[in-house]
């Protein structure tokens, strides 16, 4: 009877920690998240609610636009294992955040990730763009990188 309450103790426990999606998806250690600072690339700058609002919404387009490939041989990973940048624009007076994700910094500091968004051409299930609509609440574009 003991090892059951322990055993049901450590289920409640692990199903805490997995029903927040930020926990369950944050990325790995070597992949940063950056918010762009308003200027010459960004119009203004997003806050971390803001942010917490178009990653719960990443999840749903990532699934969805890699649900799309699963025929293919174009496999993106894991969404927690992809970095981030958050680029706060204005399209047709709606503020939205534009997310660009990358498995991997291509030698670029936490820096220079703040400052340039990443541009690769090519680049497969490694990197994807997308662009938040805060007023509507979904993503009106969501895409990974094709392959040359």
């Amino acid at each position: 009877m003991r090892y059951f309450r322990i055993a049901a103790l450590l289920s409640s426990l692990i199903i805490g920690i997995d029903s927040d999606p930020l926990l369950a998806e944050t990325p790995s250690q070597r992949l940063p998240r950056v918010t762009f600072e308003v200027g010459s690339i960004a119009q203004w700058k997003p806050n971390p609610e803001q942010i917490r609002e178009a990653e719960i919404a990443l999840r749903v387009a990532f699934n969805t636009a890699r649900e799309k490939l699963s025929a293919s041989p174009f496999k993106p990973i894991d969404l927690s294992n992809y970095g981030r940048q958050y680029i706060g624009t204005v399209k047709d007076q709606h503020r939205t955040i534009e997310v660009i994700g990358f498995c991997t910094a291509l030698g670029h500091s936490e820096s220079e990730l703040s400052k340039t968004p990443l541009m690769v051409l090519d680049g497969g299930a490694c990197f994807f763009r997308g662009e938040y609509d805060l007023d509507k609440k979904i993503f009106t574009s969501f895409y990974f990188n094709g392959n040359a």
